[in-house]
């Protein structure tokens, strides 16, 4: 089965004035009204760029609502618009298609987007996951080097799957990495996309903008190097580790400068 195939068994295609959804075709009603009018949705805070709603499912689950938001300087002039691409269609496009590969991912339920001009817009909806993401699961003080060891080494393993089957992250980070009772899973596929074959670089820049989230986050060079060892063997051409520390020097400075404004 192909990522088409797939959507069109399991999502049913809606045109409900100026919105278009695709929804998941058990859960019909309630992720259609999440989508369109926020209906039963509970605020949930702030996830990186989007904004993040909690709504009631009929089997008795919860699923989380996504609208996406422009991050960074652009979001002052754009908001939830993104031009000419349609990113939430994407995003759900290469989420679906992981999700048809058995990648682990949270469970799709819909998708909803507009078009103004040359402008879109939309929300994404997934079921929600019992845990906590990486960054979290770490801060807590009750756990073992063992379990963490452990539970590293299964989290590079699983970028090590994702990677095999030509899936690139663009935002891989600690808080996209979700940690449930018995499994590890990928969050938010916003500009991600698949490749036939995902080479050294990509593979690279992937690993290396995870590090960073590593030591930005406090849990260092140790704890980076354990999730290194469930990759499996990799070394990082030189050139790449200069370009990624300038670049994060870059980053820092900005920032700072933004905070002492």
């Amino acid at each position: 089965m192909d990522k088409e195939a797939f959507i069109t068994g399991h999502f049913k295609a809606l045109n409900v004035q100026n919105s278009q959804l695709l929804v998941l075709k058990s859960e019909e009603e309630r992720v259609s009204r999440a989508l369109l009018h926020n209906e039963g949705c509970i605020p949930a805070g702030v996830s990186g760029r989007s904004e993040i709603c909690y709504f009631p499912l009929d089997d008795g689950g919860q699923g989380v609502l996504r609208i996406c938001r422009r991050g960074g300087l652009i979001h002052a002039l754009l908001k939830d618009r993104y031009l000419f691409v349609n990113r939430p269609l994407r995003e759900f496009e290469v989420h679906a298609q992981a999700e048809e590969e058995n990648l682990p991912v949270p469970p799709l339920l819909g998708v909803l987007w507009r078009r103004k001009g040359l402008a879109f817009s939309g929300a994404l909806a997934t079921r929600r996951l019992e845990g906590l993401d990486l960054d979290s699961w770490l801060s807590l003080s009750e756990r073992g080097e063992e379990e963490r060891a452990t539970r590293l080494f299964a989290a590079g393993s699983l970028i090590r799957e994702c990677h095999d089957r030509g899936l690139f992250h663009a935002d891989l980070n600690v808080k996209n990495i979700f940690v449930e009772a018995d499994r590890l899973r990928l969050l938010d596929f916003d500009r991600s996309r698949f490749y036939p074959r995902l080479g050294r670089i990509r593979q690279a820049r992937n690993l290396l903008r995870l590090r960073r989230s590593f030591h930005k986050r406090g849990h260092g060079e140790e704890a980076f190097q354990s999730l290194l060892s469930g990759y499996g063997n990799f070394s990082f051409p030189l050139w790449l580790i200069v370009v990624f520390y300038c670049k994060n020097l870059l980053s820092d400075l900005f920032q700072r400068k933004r905070d002492h404004a």
